[in-house]
């Protein structure tokens, strides 16, 4: 059963993807809305062997999950978001 921290105000950078990553995001044969976060700390798309991910973010009442870490550094990464249909 998945758990999430309580809420935590964070100050992240929202960014529209690179050509690349549009590339990227088009390999994957994945569809939505998607967008890069840089970000302090690091933060995991879904990793069931390290028992970790799954990340959400709620930017302005949206919710963005993170689908994949496109750069991981010891204090900073960036992610690729996707925006979620909130029911």
């Amino acid at each position: 059963m998945p758990q999430y921290e309580p809420d935590e105000q964070i100050v992240i950078q929202l960014q529209p993807l690179t050509k690349g990553d549009l590339q990227h995001v088009d390999g994957l044969n994945i569809q939505g809305l998607f967008k890069s976060i840089h970000i302090n700390g690091n933060f995991y798309s879904v990793n069931r062997t390290m028992d970790k991910g799954g990340d959400l973010f709620i930017i302005d009442d949206r919710t963005w999950l993170v689908i994949e870490p496109l750069e991981l550094w010891p204090d900073w990464c960036r992610l690729l978001v996707c925006l979620q249909v909130d029911t």
